[in-house]
């Protein structure tokens, strides 16, 4: 068997996400900044905006403009709204919970659209890609929002090794993006409970189900 153990040296919390998400929406907004949010742009963006959703439909956080600055993610946004038969539903004891339901959010494409929005003040929600901090749209952002207190950088999945995500995540001081010392005056904030991965009692559980053992484990993609 070939098997993905990417949070093999981990448990992660069995909080909940949403309640989470909650709190550092409205730490950020209280004090009027940004909250950028680096994110896979297919599933954890539309993740995000459907519990976005859910969170201002239940009057727990304020409606501030949300930005989605990503062409792919955008375009992902498109299908799953256009799409809805296709949609998983749950039921959660005798109530049907709704398909996925993006909030209220500014899709940003266009380049100068972007670039007017490094200009703007908070508060606001920024979702832009790459997830891991690899390249990207989200550079720019890093550049003009990390110097700032007043903002915050929210991870919501895996930061491999000597990413720049990770590296922010260990408490680095200054960022070196685009050849220039970036000071991190922003707060770095993790919600790991966002991440698809499972955790090692969730991998080991899965595989206490199979029928028949294997004669031998290959950890993929693991730490």
């Amino acid at each position: 068997m070939v098997l993905e153990a990417t949070y093999g040296d981990r448990l992660q919390p069995r909080t909940d996400p949403k309640d989470e998400l909650k709190e550092v929406i409205n730490k950020v907004v209280a004090r009027e900044g940004v909250l950028v949010i680096p994110a896979f742009t297919v599933g954890r963006t539309q993740d995000l905006l459907h519990l976005i959703h859910l969170l201002q439909d239940e009057g727990a956080i304020k409606k501030v403009p949300i930005y989605v600055d990503s062409p792919m993610a955008n375009a992902a946004n498109k299908i799953f709204l256009d799409h809805p038969e296709e949609h998983l539903l749950m039921v959660e004891g005798d109530r049907l919970v709704p398909p996925i339901c993006l909030c209220d959010f500014i899709g940003v494409t266009e380049l100068n659209q972007s670039k007017n929005l490094m200009k703007k003040e908070g508060p606001m929600i920024i979702i832009t890609a790459s997830g891991m901090l690899t390249g990207g749209r989200i550079m720019h952002h890093l550049k003009a929002r990390l110097p700032d207190k007043k903002n915050a950088i929210l991870f919501v999945g895996f930061q491999a090794l000597n990413t720049k995500g990770r590296l922010l995540q260990e408490g680095i001081k200054t960022l070196r993006i685009h050849h220039e010392e970036i000071p991190v005056e922003a707060e770095i904030l993790t919600i790991p409970g966002l991440s698809a991965h499972a955790d090692y009692q969730d991998t080991i559980e899965w595989l206490s189900h199979l029928k028949k053992k294997p004669k031998m484990i290959f950890i993929n993609h693991g730490e």
